[in-house]
């Protein structure tokens, strides 16, 4: 049997079929893209938040009904913010912990958002009960308001592929589609993988494979509804075996591969423009993604990329075109002291978290490009 060929292409327009896309350290970037540009940058701070519930760091960001929803985490709880990009407003801050009638629920950590059609909030991410071992979790979708719905059970369930992945982190929602990753990093009585994505169905509740051709790992961390049965995905890819925990460090993914979009038909459950984002730093990996205020085929991405050995956020904007994704913009975050990660983005607002010396925390910033 002759395996079909699958057209990968990279951000420089090139293409290959069944391209290996082994680029490591060390290897020098193709030329083509400018350096990293400074865009004018506002950042702003969380020190509204609530002093009992402070915001550790923010995961997810989406553009509701002209107003900003954040989610994250603050200590073992998720947290919630719906208003201005400032998030300057005390009384709009909210947490949110898994709910369940019969488990004790020790931590919650919320990392997408959405509102979907029928005028209902959406939230996923992963929980930990007392019955599980670290670094083990199991993956949640929300649905609902944001007043007593949120201590509701019934608006809660579980997303976990099998009872063998005992670690599952889902990163974004939109549409009727999450992606999440999955494995099960040598608990006892378990097996070493490495880790797997998926694309999950909130209405078939089928798992899709997601795998970057020809390499062993892959990620997918963002995910976005371009109408009808067209997705969008992020992420990244390595040709080597990764377990999760070399993804994951402290509950907070890191930069391993390459970063890559691609899009995704959900009625075909199929892929096509394989794109490797060529950045400038053989190290890096796509956080999240969203449209670029409703222009066609155009989008942000929120990526983490190395740079003079340290990892430093950035906003990237790229172009569909009929050879793959072609990147437009790279700006760089620069906020006055530290290092940002860009954990999620919607429009030209980025959010994660800024870390100084032994200090971190979370931020918003609007990026004009």
């Amino acid at each position: 049997m002759t395996t079909p060929l699958v057209k990968v292409f990279d951000s420089l327009g090139k293409g290959n079929p069944m391209v290996t896309c082994t680029r490591g350290s060390g290897v020098p970037r193709p030329t083509g893209l400018p350096l990293p540009a400074t865009g004018t940058i506002t950042f702003w701070n969380t020190d509204s938040a609530p002093e009992a519930d402070p915001v550790t760091i923010w995961q997810g960001v989406k553009y509701v009904n002209q107003q900003y929803l954040f989610c994250g985490t603050s200590s073992n709880f998720g947290i919630i913010y719906l208003g201005s990009p400032d998030c300057s407003d005390t009384s709009s801050y909210q947490t949110m912990e898994y709910t369940t009638d019969t488990e004790t629920v020790v931590l919650t950590s919320t990392y997408g958002c959405d509102y979907n059609s029928s005028s209902q909030y959406r939230f996923v991410g992963c929980y930990r009960t007392t019955a599980q071992v670290i670094p083990a979790n199991l993956g949640f979708l929300y649905t609902g308001n944001l007043t007593n719905g949120l201590t509701t059970s019934a608006n809660y369930q579980t997303i976990q592929k099998s009872s063998s992945n005992t670690v599952t982190y889902v990163h974004s929602i939109m549409g009727n589609c999450t992606v999440l990753n999955t494995d099960n990093p040598g608990h006892p009585g378990g097996l070493v993988l490495q880790s797997k994505a998926y694309v999950y169905n909130v209405i078939t509740k089928k798992y899709i494979d997601i795998q970057f051709p020809q390499n062993i790992t892959t990620t997918a961390y963002g995910i976005w509804w371009n109408g009808g049965n067209s997705y969008t995905i992020t992420g990244g890819f390595s040709p080597f075996n990764r377990n999760i925990t070399d993804i994951y460090v402290d509950d907070k993914p890191v930069p391993f591969g390459s970063a890559y979009v691609v899009d995704y038909d959900s009625q075909t459950e199929s892929f096509s423009n394989w794109t490797r984002l060529y950045l400038n730093s053989p190290i890096s990996h796509c956080e999240g993604i969203s449209s670029y205020f409703n222009e066609s085929n155009v989008y942000t991405l929120s990526i983490d990329y190395a740079s003079n050995n340290f990892f430093q956020g950035h906003l990237v904007k790229v172009l569909r075109t009929n050879r793959g994704f072609q990147i437009t913009n790279d700006i760089m975050l620069d906020p006055p002291s530290g290092l940002a990660s860009a954990n999620s983005v919607a429009n030209n607002v980025l959010c994660g978290s800024i870390v100084s010396g032994t200090t971190m925390a979370a931020y918003q910033c609007r990026v004009i490009l």
